[in-house]
Parts: C-alpha cells; sequence; structure tokens
C-alpha cells in the first residue's frame, strides 16, 4: 500500500499503492506489470542479478533490469489487451535512462535484444507458459505402442513314402510303425510372426446441434452487412473511426475532462456531424439547453440541418432521459455525475448500453484537479470508446485523444483532434521535429 509502487528483492515483496492514486485503470495495471516482471527475477523463479543500484552499486546491471521490466510491461499489456500509453508511460519512463542505454548498446550492441528475450522469458513465467510448454513436450515423447504380434502355426502336411505294405491301423500307433518298419517324414512346422492388424476407429457422425447459441452457429448466420453510423465531418470520422451500429444493445462513448478543457464544446462538434444524418438528443444538465450560454455555443457550432434534427428538452429525471433517448439515434449526456444526482447507483453498462438497442450514447465525465472522475471511474472505462481532453496553457491547443477505441484500426498515439481548429493535429510532424534533438543509434546483429 502506501503512495509508491515498488518490489523488493530482499523480502520477496511487491508493494502496489490502490488503484484510485492512478489517472486510469490502464496507468495502474501497466504499472502492476512492471513490478510484476522485477519479481520474477527472484532467485526461486528466473535467478536475474538483483543487486544493482541506481547509482551503480552491486554486482547486477540496474538499467538492464529497468528494460526488462518495461519491455515486459509492454507485452503483458499487449497480452492483456491494454493499450500501453506510450506518452505517458514506456516512452517517458526510458528517456532517463536514455544516456545510460546508449552506453550500454555502445558497449554491446546485442543488450536491446538481451534484454527483450528475459522480457518474454519473464512474460512467459507470469502466464504459466513454461509449464505448458514441458507438458506438451513430455506428452509429445511419449511412445506409440507397438502393434501386438501373435504367432500363427501353419501346419503342413505329412507326407509318406509309397509302399507294398498295407495301411497302418488307425490305432497301432508308434507300435504300429515299429512293426511295419514304415518311414514317415515329417516336416518341421514353420512359425511365422504375423502382425495382428489394428482394428480402425469407427467415426461416429454427430448429429446437427441446433444450439442458437454456439459459437459456430452464430458464424454460419452472422449478418453480411454490418451497418455503421455515417459521420458527415471528414476529420472527427477519421478520429472516431468506424463505429458499429449494433442490432442488439448500443455503442457507449466517453469523454472525459477537467474545468475549462473544452469537454462541452467538443461535445456540440460532435453533434453537429452527427446531425447531419441522424436525429440527436441532448440531455445538457449542467448547462441549461435555455440558457444564453448554451444558445452561443449552438450559433457558433451547429448548422442549419443540425438545428433541424437536435432535440434538447430540459431534463429533470430519469423518465426524462429515457423519453429523449427513445426519440433519438445519438444522444448526448452532460454529465454523468448529474445523472447519478437523480438516480442513485446509474451506470453506463446497465442503464445505457444494455437497456437499448442500436443507440449511440456519448457521456460526458467530470474529472477533479487531482485527476479523479465524479461518480467514480467504473462507468467511464465501460465505455467502447474511452477519450480524454488535454488542457493546455493556451485554450486554443486543448486537444482530444482515445485511451481506448475498439473501432480505431489506426495507432491511437498518433490521433489527437484539436477542439479550437475543429481538425486533427499533425502528431507525426511533432515526432519529428523532437528526433532532431535526439542522439542517433545504429548497431547491427551477428
Amino acid at each position: 500500500m502506501g503512495d509508491r509502487a515498488y518490489y523488493r528483492p530482499s523480502t520477496d515483496e511487491l508493494n502496489m499503492p490502490t488503484i484510485e492514486a492512478f489517472t486510469s485503470e490502464a496507468f495502474y495495471y501497466s504499472t502492476f506489470f512492471h513490478e510484476m516482471v522485477h519479481s520474477t527475477g527472484a532467485e526461486k523463479r528466473l535467478g536475474r542479478d538483483m543487486t544493482g543500484t541506481r547509482n551503480g552499486g552491486g554486482t547486477g546491471n540496474y538499467a538492464f533490469e529497468e528494460l526488462i521490466a518495461e519491455l515486459g510491461a509492454v507485452f503483458l499489456c499487449s497480452e492483456s489487451g491494454i493499450l500501453f500509453h506510450t506518452k505517458e508511460n514506456s516512452a517517458k519512463y526510458l528517456k532517463s535512462w536514455n544516456n545510460h542505454l546508449i552506453d550500454e548498446l555502445s558497449d554491446d550492441n546485442r543488450f536491446f535484444l538481451k534484454a527483450s528475450a528475459q522480457a518474454q522469458k519473464a512474460t512467459n513465467h507470469i502466464l504459466s507458459r513454461e509449464t505448458e510448454n514441458k507438458e506438451a513436450s513430455e506428452s509429445s515423447k511419449k511412445e506409440i505402442p507397438k502393434p501386438v504380434e501373435k504367432p500363427v502355426e501353419k501346419p503342413v502336411a505329412k507326407k509318406r513314402e509309397k509302399s507294398k505294405t498295407k495301411q497302418l491301423e488307425l490305432f497301432d500307433g508308434l507300435n504300429g510303425i515299429a512293426k511295419n518298419k514304415k518311414k514317415i517324414v515329417v516336416k518341421k512346422v514353420i512359425r511365422k510372426r504375423v502382425a495382428k492388424p489394428i482394428a480402425k476407429a469407427k467415426i461416429v457422425i454427430a448429429k446437427p446441434n441446433l444450439n442458437k447459441n454456439t459459437l459456430a452457429y452464430k458464424m454460419a448466420n452472422k449478418p453480411t452487412n454490418v451497418a455503421y453510423f455515417k459521420i458527415q465531418d471528414k476529420a472527427i470520422s477519421d478520429f472516431l473511426g468506424q463505429i458499429e451500429k449494433k442490432e442488439k444493445e448500443s455503442i457507449v462513448i466517453s469523454l472525459t475532462g477537467g474545468q475549462g478543457s473544452m469537454k462541452t464544446r467538443m461535445c456540440f462538434q460532435f453533434m453537429n456531424a452527427f446531425a447531419q444524418n441522424y436525429k440527436v438528443g441532448h440531455a445538457s444538465i449542467e448547462e441549461h439547453p435555455e440558457s444564453s450560454l448554451y444558445y452561443d455555443k449552438a450559433e457558433e457550432y451547429l448548422n442549419a440541418k443540425a438545428l433541424q434534427n437536435i432535440e434538447a428538452p430540459e431534463i429533470k429525471s430519469v423518465a426524462d432521459l429515457n423519453k429523449l433517448i427513445v426519440s433519438n439515434d445519438i444522444i448526448i449526456i452532460d454529465s454523468f455525475s448529474k445523472m447519478q444526482e437523480m438516480q442513485k447507483g446509474f451506470e453506463v453498462d446497465k442503464d445505457l448500453r444494455k437497456k437499448y438497442n442500436g443507440k449511440l450514447f456519448i457521456v460526458i465525465f467530470q474529472q477533479t484537479t487531482d485527476g479523479k472522475m465524479r461518480g467514480g471511474s467504473k462507468s467511464q472505462f465501460d465505455a467502447d470508446v474511452v477519450l480524454f481532453t488535454e488542457k493546455k496553457s493556451d485554450y486554443r491547443e486543448n486537444y482530444i485523444f482515445a485511451d481506448k477505441n475498439r473501432y480505431q484500426n489506426k495507432p491511437l498515439d498518433t490521433l489527437k483532434f484539436n477542439i479550437f481548429n475543429k481538425k486533427l493535429v499533425p502528431v507525426q510532424a511533432e515526432n519529428r521535429t523532437e528526433s532532431k534533438t535526439k542522439k542517433k543509434l545504429s548497431f547491427t546483429v551477428n
């Protein structure tokens, strides 16, 4: 507990602050994974040298261990389906080690590859893949029993020499042979090993299972034409991606920001973009829909067609909200904390997404100065698309970015939408400017 995240090798102790101390669940788990990778270096686990210190003490390489932990955290985030926020986490953390890493790479051009291999080994240990691979290897070595061979006697008829003597009596036996001095030639019995054929297993063809809940049935009967929401504004469309219009349940987009971060103005831009093709309902609870402030924003951001397709009644109860949702395709709720005041226990998942079919909800979450969400962060991360505002000293530079988006196939850390300029920020151009100040690394792998 406490306010520090660390792993202490001497006592084999891993400490994590509570999740409320982090700005998001993704940040919490990426930090947790970092410390978990450190813990795999213990002697009783993978046995890495953990004696190195930040100031160069001990026999271990402290920078090498930190690189292993950070790469391992990236791998575990990927396995868990968590976006590893490069700007806030890995790059920022490793930047403090930049000069030291350059020195290490100069001494050993396989330094990074070695760390990556150790990080993958730690990841496999945490996910218990070592045990699975071992069991699979042992099972593959088991010998297949050989076919059972059973000796089969093949009798050969006895041949007798032709003689003019009388035929032996049936029951004379050896005495009869002796009396008649009959010579009998007997061939030896030849025993030949014949492999017993192994019976082929009967293939039983099961009757078709008509259980419509199986994935096989659903895949065979999935809709061929998937419907997507049409977004008129190209910049907003590129930022959000292809948002599915579900037949069952609905889609939720959360937008979180602090005071003065222009999240309400961003919602007006969303309203204008969607209102070109759909009916939009605005539950403006924070700002009264008949106030001069509201009218000023409507005049600035909404065109004539949008004004005809947007409904903005006064919302005083959950019943008012339900009426607005039923009569519209897109619903903007400002804000989630106000809805919780109207109905205790109000949640995004059960009261919006799963309650209605074919809708798209955009819900604003208020963020306090210490980074916490009013009303809790659970519902915020239940959304299909999780957006945040970034507030700058110059409000004209404020932008929104996605921490999670199930419908975007582009890297999320390359997408920023400037609220004031109403367009995407050229992130790649910024990266090229920053790269000029960094030392260029070059190494080969033998």
